[in-house]
C-alpha cells in the first residue's frame, strides 16, 4: 500500500525546477541571490512546491566539510549562456545554513519543497574542487541507492530537529533521473537500466521507509520508459517521470542534428545562424581541461626524442 501524501499539502502540487540553481546560482544578480524573493516570484507565477537538489550526500554521507563550500562556474566559457550551467561568479555557502534558509523561506511563503538529488549528474561539477565528486564515486554503485536513502533520512531529521521545517516536505527522491546519471554504473552495457536498476532501487526505498515509513518516497525517471515500466520498483509512493515535450527545442535537435549521429552536423549554418563569433568548429570544441589534455598530447606527439 504506498504511503499518502502528508495530509496538510494542498489538493495539487504546482511545481517550479530549481534543481541545483538555488545553491549555484546565489552571487549578486543571481536568481537565487535572495531566497524570499525567489519564493515570492514563484507564488506570483502560480507554483506552491519546489524541486530541489538537496544535496543529501554532500551533507550528510560524505564527510566533506560543508561550512564554506566554493562553487562557481564549469570552466571557460563552458555551459554560458545555457539555463542551469550559466553560473556568473564564484560564490561561497555555508550548505546546512543555506538549506535551513531556504526551508524557512518555504514556510514563510507557504511551500513546500520535494527533495532529490543530481549528485550523481550534475552538482558536484559546480564544486570548486573535486571533493564532492571524489567522496561520492567511491560509493560503491550497488551501494548507491541505500547510501541516497540514509543521508535523504538524515536530511528529513535534520530540518525535524530545526524548528519542525520537515514539515514542508512534499515527499522525497532518492535521485533525479535514474537511469541517466552514475547510479547505472557497474551494470551490463546490453541491459536496459531500468530493469537492472530496479534490485538496487528497490533497497534504497526499503531503506529510506525504514527510517521514515510514514513519508513517501520515490524515484524518478528520465522520459516516460513505455517499454520498460516493469523495472519500476514495486515500493514506490509517487509515479515521477519526465515526458519531455520539447516544442521548439526538438527543432533545433532536429535542424542541427544535434542527436543524430547519422547526419553531419551543418557547421556552416550553425556558425551563420547559432554560434557566437569565434565558436570553434565541432570537431575543435572541448572542455577547457580535455583541450589542454589534447594540446598536451599533440605536443607530446610532435616533440621529437631526446637523441
Amino acid at each position: 500500500m504506498p504511503t499518502p501524501l502528508p495530509a496538510h499539502l494542498p489538493s495539487a502540487l504546482t511545481i517550479s525546477l530549481w534543481d541545483f540553481s538555488w545553491y549555484t546560482r546565489t552571487g549578486p544578480g543571481e536568481p537565487f541571490a535572495d531566497l524570499d524573493r525567489a519564493f515570492a516570484e514563484a507564488v506570483e507565477r502560480g507554483y506552491n512546491t519546489v524541486r530541489i537538489c538537496a544535496m543529501p550526500l554532500l551533507l550528510s554521507g560524505t564527510g566533506v566539510d560543508t561550512t564554506r563550500l566554493r562553487l562557481g562556474p564549469l570552466g571557460g566559457d563552458y555551459g554560458q549562456r545555457v539555463r542551469w550551467y550559466d553560473v556568473r561568479g564564484t560564490t561561497e555557502i555555508d550548505a546546512r545554513a543555506h538549506l535551513l534558509a531556504l526551508f524557512e523561506a518555504a514556510r514563510r511563503h507557504d511551500c513546500f519543497v520535494i527533495l532529490s538529488s543530481w549528485e550523481y549528474q550534475q552538482s558536484p561539477s559546480f564544486a570548486a574542487d573535486r571533493s564532492w565528486f571524489d567522496a561520492i564515486t567511491a560509493i560503491e554503485p550497488e551501494r548507491r541507492a541505500e547510501a541516497l536513502a540514509d543521508a535523504l533520512a538524515d536530511l528529513i531529521d535534520f530540518l525535524a530537529r530545526h524548528g519542525g521545517l520537515d514539515d514542508r516536505v512534499a515527499f522525497t527522491e532518492l535521485h533525479n533521473e535514474v537511469q541517466a546519471g552514475r547510479l547505472t554504473e557497474g551494470l551490463a552495457a546490453d541491459e536496459d537500466p531500468v530493469v537492472a536498476l530496479r534490485p538496487r532501487l528497490e533497497r534504497g526505498l526499503a531503506r529510506f521507509r525504514q527510517r521514515h515509513p510514514d513519508r513517501p518516497v520515490t524515484v524518478n525517471y528520465a522520459e516516460v520508459p513505455v517499454g520498460s515500466l516493469r523495472g519500476v520498483p514495486r515500493n514506490v509512493d509517487v509515479a515521477v517521470f519526465h515526458p519531455y515535450v520539447y516544442g521548439v527545442l526538438d527543432e533545433l535537435l532536429d535542424t542541427y542534428a544535434l542527436r543524430d549521429p547519422s547526419r553531419p552536423f551543418p557547421q556552416d549554418r550553425a556558425e551563420r545562424e547559432l554560434l557566437r563569433p569565434g565558436a570553434p568548429r565541432l570537431e575543435e570544441w572541448l572542455p577547457p581541461y580535455l583541450a589542454q589534455r589534447a594540446r598536451n598530447v599533440a605536443h607530446a606527439l610532435h616533440t621529437p626524442a631526446p637523441a
